[in-house]
């Protein structure tokens, strides 16, 4: 088994009822897996969240919501196919506007 750190804020981290959690995941397990495993934990709410995911470059990202792993974005890396490994840091970051 491997331990990711799971951190959110605002919207996401509502649903989620803290700002941190940490969740174990099988060895070899993908984005995919960890996002699989929080839509069971969160039902809906979550599923709303997993269908805005930012993952191609090409897509207009303006009202999406990016994935890093350890402070990358998801796109630059292999998207929700990309491994995780004990030990990291995946963190949702909605979209924020005003000024």
């Amino acid at each position: 088994m491997i331990s990711v750190k799971v951190k959110s804020i605002m919207d996401i981290a509502d649903i989620f009822g803290c700002h941190e959690q940490v969740i174990s995941l099988p060895e070899g397990s993908r984005l995919s897996s960890l996002l699989d495993v929080l839509e069971k934990k969160y039902g809906q709410p979550f599923s709303a969240i997993r269908d805005k995911i930012y993952m191609r470059k090409e897509e207009n990202n303006s009202r999406k919501i990016n994935l890093f792993l350890n402070g990358r974005n998801i796109i630059f890396l292999d998207g929700l196919e990309t491994q995780l490994n004990d030990g990291d840091e995946v963190f949702f970051l909605s979209p924020v506007g005003g000024g």
